[in-house]
C-alpha cells in the first residue's frame, strides 16, 4: 500500500467518530450505571478533534473554490478576447479580400478596356506611319529626280546657274 493510503486510511480512522455504531460497543459501562467517564472524554476529544479537522479542510476547501471561480472568471475573459481578437481577424481579412478583388475587377475591368482601343489605336499609327513613308518616299522622288537633272546637266556641260544653285544648297544639306 503507498504512503498516501495509508495515510487517508489513518486519517479516516483517526478523525472518524463512530456514530453508526451502539454506545455500548464505544464507551465501557461504570460499575453503577452510566458509562465510564474517560471513554466519554475520550470520545468527546476525538469528536471535538474531527469536527476542528472538518472545519479547517472546509476552510480549505472555500478558498481552493473561491481560487476555482476566479481563475473561471479569468478564463472566461481570455476566451472571450480571443473570440473578439479572432472576429476582429477574420474580419479584417474579410475587408482585405474584398479590397484585393475589387482592386483586380477593376485591373480587369481597364486591361479589357485597353484591349478593345488597341486595334483602334494600331489602326491610328498605322495610318500616320503609312502617311509618313508617303511623304519621305515623295522627297526621296524629287531629290532623286533633282539628282538625274543634275547628272545630266553635268554631262552636257550646260550647268544653268538656277542648277547651281540648286547643286549648292543640296550639297549644304
Amino acid at each position: 500500500m503507498s504512503d498516501e493510503a495509508t495515510m487517508d486510511a489513518g486519517q479516516t480512522a483517526d478523525t472518524s467518530v463512530e456514530l453508526s455504531q451502539q454506545p455500548n460497543s464505544i464507551f465501557r459501562r461504570a460499575l453503577l450505571g452510566g458509562y465510564k467517564i474517560q471513554d466519554v472524554e475520550q470520545y468527546v476529544e476525538r469528536a471535538n478533534q474531527v469536527i476542528e479537522n472538518l472545519m479547517e479542510e472546509n476552510k480549505e476547501l472555500k478558498v481552493k473554490i473561491d481560487s476555482l471561480r476566479e481563475g473561471g472568471i479569468t478564463m472566461r475573459t481570455a476566451l472571450a478576447s480571443a473570440v473578439n481578437f479572432s472576429e476582429n481577424i477574420a474580419d479584417a481579412a474579410k475587408r482585405e479580400t474584398t479590397h484585393i478583388l475589387e482592386s483586380a475587377r477593376a485591373q480587369h475591368q481597364r486591361t479589357d478596356e485597353e484591349d478593345l482601343g488597341a486595334p483602334q489605336s494600331l489602326a491610328q499609327e498605322i495610318e500616320a506611319l503609312r502617311t509618313h513613308r508617303d511623304r519621305i518616299t515623295s522627297e526621296l522622288n524629287n531629290a532623286l529626280e533633282s539628282h538625274i537633272r543634275l547628272l545630266d546637266s553635268i554631262e552636257t556641260n550646260l550647268i544653268s546657274e538656277d542648277t547651281l544653285k540648286k547643286v549648292n544648297d543640296l550639297l549644304k544639306l
